[in-house]
């Protein structure tokens, strides 16, 4: 699976530059939203206004609006062209507007390629960005960690006390996905499943498959026999999830070594 982050983007988009400055762009277009992720980066690096496909262009010059009286074409962006239904769309827009314009997007696939006038990058798939984790149909595919990824990590540890089941009952949200996950792999033990489960639906998150949980009564116990990565392992293993979501690098390096199947850190934002 190819992974790529923002800052992947912020070097891959730098590929553009020869190519504006060689046809004179004067602005750049993208489409909400990630599309105005690639549009203000890239508008940054040229000094050009920038704004989204039917509204109107901003500078930095303390977001002043300013006009499109200028010489060169636009430059409609994309960050990414799959099937091509958004440039599509954002074609019609900008066509209507009577703008001259040009296109690009930072990423696509080779049958895709034909669609814009310039690409930073082809790339195969499956691939996955930063932007778009918990905004992507794959999320059905994937198996995530709980704590660190959808709600805050507990500032506790767990105790078998009250005060630990309150926190898990009233856990502050973090990353909430658009679309169903497949299943949850957490540490927490199955003596808070029905807290757990509680969260899960009062804060949207929709499970297809199973939520897993340490098999333990106490946390003492868990601390005792078990550890977070081996267990989270052992639950992968053995599912058909094509990745991992894990909140930490060293327990992300330990799953994808003893699975020897992708793994990705949101500490670090990378892929092992």
């Amino acid at each position: 699976m190819t992974f790529l982050s923002y800052d992947d983007m912020a070097r891959d988009i730098l590929k553009l530059i020869p190519f504006c400055l060689e046809h004179d762009i004067s602005a750049i277009y993208g489409n909400p939203r990630s599309g105005m992720i690639a549009a203000n980066m890239l508008a940054v690096e040229l000094h050009i206004p920038c704004g989204p496909v039917g509204g109107e262009l901003g500078s930095g010059n303390r977001l002043k609006v300013v006009t499109r009286e200028t010489h060169g074409p636009a430059l409609l962006l994309e960050d990414t062209v799959n099937n091509g239904n958004g440039i599509n769309k954002s074609q019609l827009i900008m066509d209507m507007s009577g703008i001259k314009y040009l296109k690009a997007c930072v990423y696509t696939k080779q049958e895709s390629i034909s669609m814009v006038d310039f690409c930073c990058k082809v790339i195969k798939g499956p691939r996955l960005y930063q932007w778009n984790i918990f905004n992507c149909d794959l999320t059905s595919k994937m198996m995530f960690d709980l704590d660190g990824v959808f709600c805050v990590d507990p500032p506790m540890l767990d105790d078998d006390g009250k005060e630990y089941q309150d926190y898990i009952l009233n856990a502050i949200p973090l990353h909430i996905p658009f679309f169903p996950v497949g299943s949850i792999c957490t540490n927490r033990i199955h003596r808070w499943r029905d807290n757990t489960i509680t969260w899960l639906d009062r804060t949207g998150i929709q499970l297809i498959d199973s939520l897993y949980m340490q098999p333990y009564d106490s946390a003492k116990d868990r601390r005792h026999d078990s550890s977070p990565a081996t267990f989270k392992a052992w639950c992968y293993e053995k599912s058909n999830a094509v990745l991992f979501v894990e909140s930490t690098l060293h327990q992300a390096m330990s799953i994808a070594t003893l699975t020897g199947k992708p793994v990705l850190s949101l500490e670090t934002m990378r892929i092992f």
